[in-house]
């Protein structure tokens, strides 16, 4: 007769509490950084102050945007919109824009249009950045000026309120295109105030040598992912010493911003986000 034997139990395999719990809390950190944090965009206010600023341009209201990366997998239509809505909320004096607008040629008429939207007092002013011209240059250029915007190629334009003057100028992209930094500033006058416009940040090191006010830069993107207490874990070339912010290189004031747009399709921003800023420049008092 056969004996019933008693059956062994099954065993059962249970993760550790702190391991679900570690493993819920990067679940949640994934759908943050890649469908949430993209597209939070942030709008940063700051108050520069210029040695060389005349007073009837105290006050003066900057909106500096950067890295728009628009193109299917990167940055939507809505996005874009977004960006502008907030820019021209501020009510900016002058709106300033350094490259990267588009990831393929095609794009590039479309992400105009958008951009055409911007308003402010002295117009809107830009740059390219290394993915424009990994695209087409020619065209991104043809299609910015198209929709009313400036692009600046080693060149300065003045902006004016009565007797005073401050220039805009527009250095070419650091890493594909042919940058003059000589040719850019020679049309400035020795003692006027001066804001560049360069797409990579880390040139500052050089620009800083010239009579320069403030650059303004992006490229970097912040780094997409910081990481508390250590910062940004990945950097581009030409982005690693100056990643977001405001620094200050000798006498130069410099300020990178964190971008629009992402630079691969479906990449992560984590303790990162997307930023419009609002530079309000001063007179010294």
């Amino acid at each position: 007769m056969k004996r019933n034997m008693p059956s062994t139990p099954r065993k059962r395999w249970k993760l550790p509490r702190w391991s679900r719990i570690l493993l819920l809390l990067l679940a949640v950190l994934l759908i943050d950084g890649f469908f949430v944090e993209p597209v939070r965009l942030q709008v940063m206010h700051y108050t520069v102050t210029l040695p060389r600023l005349a007073p009837e341009f105290d006050d003066l209201r900057v909106v500096h945007l950067s890295d728009f990366h628009y193109g299917p997998s990167f940055v939507n239509t809505t996005q874009i919109r977004r960006a502008v809505e907030l820019a021209n909320a501020l009510q900016p004096d002058l709106i300033l824009l350094t490259g990267d607008y588009v990831n393929r040629a095609g794009s590039a008429g479309r992400c105009a249009r958008l951009l055409s939207g911007l308003h402010a007092r002295y117009g809107v002013i830009a740059v390219l950045g290394n993915h424009d011209y990994w695209t087409n240059h020619a065209a991104v250029t043809r299609a910015l000026r198209s929709a009313g915007i400036t692009v600046l190629i080693n060149e300065a334009v003045p902006i004016r309120r009565g007797k005073a003057r401050v220039w805009i100028a527009g250095l070419n992209d650091s890493r594909e295109g042919h940058p003059n930094l000589v040719l850019t500033l020679d049309p400035i006058p020795a003692g006027e105030p001066t804001i560049l416009l360069v797409h990579e940040p880390d040139v500052a090191t050089i620009t800083a040598r010239a009579p320069v006010d403030l650059q303004l830069s992006g490229h970097v993107h912040g780094g997409q992912v910081r990481l508390p207490w250590i910062g940004a874990i990945l950097t581009p070339f030409m982005g690693h010493r100056y990643p977001m912010g405001m620094y200050r290189v000798g006498d130069m004031q410099l300020y990178v911003s964190r971008g629009i747009g992402v630079t691969f399709p479906g990449s992560i921003r984590l303790n990162c986000r997307p930023e419009v800023t609002c530079l309000t420049l001063h007179s010294p008092k």
